[in-house]
Formats: structure tokens, sequence, C-alpha cells
């Protein structure tokens, strides 16, 4: 008489796989393919080593487990859960502007820079992040739960996406030569249903904490949203300002109403310091001179002085008389914006201009994955640039800030 000893005979493996009947079905019909084991024989001491095949099988079955891309290891995941313990408080030190470097505009000599973001956050109160930049401190503020997106996401729901099992393993790799997991939230819809956003979060197999996060666009990866996770922890304690009921901004806050309002390059040249205006740069034409885009407020009159000039092709709306920059990044263009005094418009909230005859590509600040550099010009001119290639944001701040 033989035996054949199903997975489902196994406690260990039942209750790893146990949260999903497909994958036990999967194990238990491995088994079956591999036929009769070693005869049984109950009432022999002597001990029988697993035969190859079977080895074979339990290996076949970690793979499942670890790879099967619709249902998670419940290991995997409960263990990142509890990781993080059980306090209301989520505090969380993000490294953020992976990618990003000071460009030095006369020799090309690139010095990379990352800036750093202290984050506590409670649910259905809001978060309060402390920003520094290359070692200083360059603003905070606090945000009311419902206004948080963007960056802030990761901070406010990897928790409770853990929670709610939104979270599969998709596979294992290294971060920095630490063994880590990879894990993807349930995809989100953005407009249409051919365009999906997922997070992407590497956890150390020794800690099961997070390590680094970003996102994913219809499967690659979005410029600038990677991010890693210093460190990850649940507290009872938060600065008093999460506390507060009241949101509190920084002061160096912006709105972009909307509209382009006609300036005259004789306007642009009027101030001071006077704009930069070049006709054409690289093999783009100047198509518009517009009034800066910024207002103190979204319903404020008074907007930063400055301008801003588009190169490349303006976009039809299809309504009467109505062209407007086209950034959609399916053509080459690039925006530059000129201030005359520093503000914002950099860094979001944290401005940060470098030293004249530098540029600093910043990689979290791209927008819809389009590069994006700041410079300060030897004149006092403030200067964005955004654009749909790397070699035209280069050779733009290479011609205004020389």
């Amino acid at each position: 008489m033989t035996k054949t000893t199903s997975p489902l005979r196994d406690r260990e493996l039942v209750e790893l796989l146990g949260r999903d009947p497909e994958l036990l079905a999967i194990a238990d019909a491995l088994v079956a393919t591999v036929g009769p084991e070693t005869p049984w024989h109950p009432h022999r001491r002597t001990v029988v080593l697993a035969s190859a095949p079977v080895l074979a099988v339990a290996a076949a079955i970690v793979a499942v487990v670890l790879l099967w891309p619709f249902a998670s290891s419940p290991s995997v995941l409960d263990n990142a859960l509890a990781a993080l313990g059980t306090r209301p408080v989520t505090h969380v030190v993000l490294e953020n502007s992976l990618g990003g470097y000071i460009l030095d505009l006369r020799t090309g000599a690139r010095t990379p820079v990352s800036g750093r973001a202290e984050v506590w956050y409670r649910p259905r109160v809001g978060l309060f992040a402390r920003w520094s930049f290359r070692g200083s401190s360059v603003g905070a503020n606090f945000l009311p739960a419902g206004l948080i997106n963007g960056w802030d996401a990761f901070v406010a729901s990897y928790r409770e996406q853990l929670r709610t099992h939104q979270f599969h393993v998709t596979g294992s790799g290294k971060i920095g030569g630490t063994p880590v997991y990879w894990i993807e939230s349930t995809p989100q819809i953005l407009g249409s249903p051919d365009r999906s956003e997922v997070e992407q979060v590497a956890i150390s197999k020794m800690t099961f904490k997070p390590l680094f996060s970003r996102r994913l666009l219809n499967g690659r990866i979005e410029r600038g949203s990677g991010e890693r996770v210093v460190s990850i922890e649940s507290t009872d304690h938060a600065p008093a300002s999460l506390h507060g009921t009241t949101p509190r901004f920084a002061p160096l806050t912006y709105a972009l109403p909307g509209g382009y309002p006609p300036l005259s390059i004789r306007a642009a040249r009027s101030l001071r310091p006077p704009l930069i205006i070049r006709r054409r740069i690289a093999t783009l034409p100047l198509v518009l001179l517009t009034q800066s885009p910024a207002t103190a407020t979204e319903l404020s009159q008074f907007r930063f002085p400055g301008a801003e000039l588009y190169y490349g092709s303006l976009l039809n709306t299809g309504l009467p008389n109505d062209r407007e920059p086209d950034t959609t990044g399916l053509k080459p263009y690039l925006s530059i914006t000129e201030f005359t005094r520093p503000n914002a418009l950099t860094r979001a909230t944290r401005g940060y201009f470098p030293p004249a005859g530098s540029a600093l590509i910043d990689a979290e600040e791209a927008v819809s994955s389009n590069p994006n550099a700041s410079l300060r010009t030897h004149d006092g001119l403030y200067v964005v640039i955004e654009g749909s290639s790397d070699t035209l944001v280069l050779a733009a701040a290479r011609e205004i800030g020389t």
C-alpha cells in the first residue's frame, strides 16, 4: 500500500495558503502530478527522506505563494502591518527628489541633491509635515484630512491599504543591497480605463518595513515619484500643530488661476531686473508671451511680477481664438517662467533656487513626468523651466543662466 501526501494534510502550508482556495487547489494539483511517494510503513522506525519530486513540488508551491499576481502571501503583508505598530499616529521620514542634482552651467558638473520630509499623520485629523532641503529647513504646514493627495498619499494610506488587503506581492529584489519584497496596490483608474496608477513599495525581508515607494502609470515608473523611506513607526506623540482644527499653511503659497493675460515685449523688458527674452531656444520659436501665471490666492487679481514664455506650438482648444500652450509632451516644447523676486513656484511650498551659474534639475517637481529646472541669474531673475525633454531643459538653462 502506498501513500500520497496532499498539501492539505500539512498544517503550516494550509495556514499559509488558507486565505486563497485557488492557491490550495494549485498546490494539491502539483502534488497529484508527481505520483506516489516512497511506500509508507507505519510500524517502521526508519527515517525516510523526502524524494526529489516532493522537494520540487514544495519549491513550486513557495514560488506560487510569493509570485502569485492575484493574491498576496498573508505572512508577508500581515508582518508588514504588524511592523508598523498599532498606535494612532503614523510618523514617517521620507527622502525625496531622488535623481535630482545641481548642474554647474559652465563646467557641466553634477552634484546629487535630495530633500527630506518628516511627517505625522492621524486618520480623520490630518497631516503635519516639516521639510528640509540640502540640510536647511524650508517650511512646514498642516493639511486637514480632506486635502491630502499626491506625495502625502503614501503616509496617509499605506497602513490602511495593508489593513484592508489592497496590496499584493509581485516579486522580490534588492534596494541598496537589502533584500526586499515588491508589493503593489490595487490599480486606481485615472479618468479612463486605459489610464491606471498603482503604488509600488519595497519591503525589507528582515524588518518588513518599507524602504522605498514609487508610482507606476500604466505599468511605467512615474518620473519624480520615488521616495526613500528613512524611517516609519506608529506613535502616541505628534507636534501640537497636528491637533489643530484650522489649516495652517506655509507662508510661501501660490495659486494658478488659469488664463494667459498678454504681455508685450516692451513691458517685459521694462521690469526690474528686465526679463530675458530669446526669440528661439534650441530649435523652438517663441510663440507666446504672457503675464506671470501665479497669484497669491485663487481669487487674487495681483500677479507675481514676471512672465511666462512658451516655445513650441500652441494647442487649439476648439473655442474661437483660444490657443493655449501644449504641455502634454507629445510635441517638443519649453515653458519658461521668469520672476523678478523669489517665490514658491519651485519645489511647491518649499521654494529653493541654487546660486547663480547653476541650475537645480529637480526630479520631484517634474510635471506630468516632464523635466523641470530652476535657477537664479546673475542679474537677479528667478527662473523655472519645464520642457518635453532633458535636452531642451538643459539647453534653456544654459541659454538663460550663463
